[in-house]
């Protein structure tokens, strides 16, 4: 693929790490992160993954999330209940609303850049959920590579040219029946095995996340 997966580097992730144990870790901390009620707590959570993100070599943008953060809380907003904070032209923001739009807020950015973390296109799952899964994967990581050619002047008509020019990558690709694993596409080789410093690594991110949570 022209400028896409086929002739890049490993990422720092690929190089330590096997998608199947990056994929246990992920669903090791998703426990700690959803429970986590301190919302500072829960904001540096989502910072970290954001990071991590970073470093696994995603691009980050900061646009969609902080859209997705202001409708969230505006529509909590929208039903106020607790302490009256100020009034915008005559509506009352309330502490407890916007405490509860801030949590669902960096709830669903979090698990969003948590699982561009850890859910590789390489990750392979027995059984027909682990597919179709994989399939998921392989079409996400090509929308996000191909993105920057979408033209947002006109977002009905670049996001059908998108999904078509995607939908053309993966039959070049030689994809198979619905229900079985969709092919790398040129995609180099993730890491044979786990390295200590891969699983150290993830052992430190999982203590973090739960100590937060048992320290809160």
């Amino acid at each position: 693929m022209k400028g896409g997966t086929a002739s890049r580097p490993l990422r720092l992730a690929e190089r330590h790490l096997r998608p199947e144990h990056l994929f246990l870790a992920g669903l090791g901390i998703l426990p700690a992160f959803l429970f986590q009620g301190q919302l500072w707590v829960r904001a540096a959570q989502v910072f970290l993954f954001m990071a991590l993100a970073f470093l696994c070599g995603r691009r980050i943008r900061l646009l969609p999330p902080a859209l997705l953060t202001l409708s969230i809380v505006a529509a909590n907003l929208a039903t106020p209940y607790g302490k009256v904070l100020l009034s915008v032209w005559g509506l009352p923001v309330t502490l407890g609303a916007l405490q509860t739009g801030l949590l669902k807020a960096t709830t669903m950015v979090g698990l969003f850049y948590l699982s561009l973390v850890t859910v590789r296109p390489e990750l392979r799952l027995p059984g027909r959920f682990g597919g179709l899964l994989a399939r998921m994967i392989y079409y996400f990581e090509l929308i996000m590579e191909d993105d920057k050619r979408f033209d947002r002047r006109d977002p009905f008509g670049g996001l059908d040219a998108l999904l078509i020019r995607v939908h053309g990558e993966a039959s070049k690709s030689g994809e198979g029946a619905c229900g079985s694993a969709a092919p790398a596409g040129g995609r180099r080789s993730s890491a044979a095995r786990t390295t200590p410093a891969g699983l150290a690594a993830m052992l430190l991110l999982g203590a973090l996340n739960w100590g937060a949570l048992v320290l809160s």
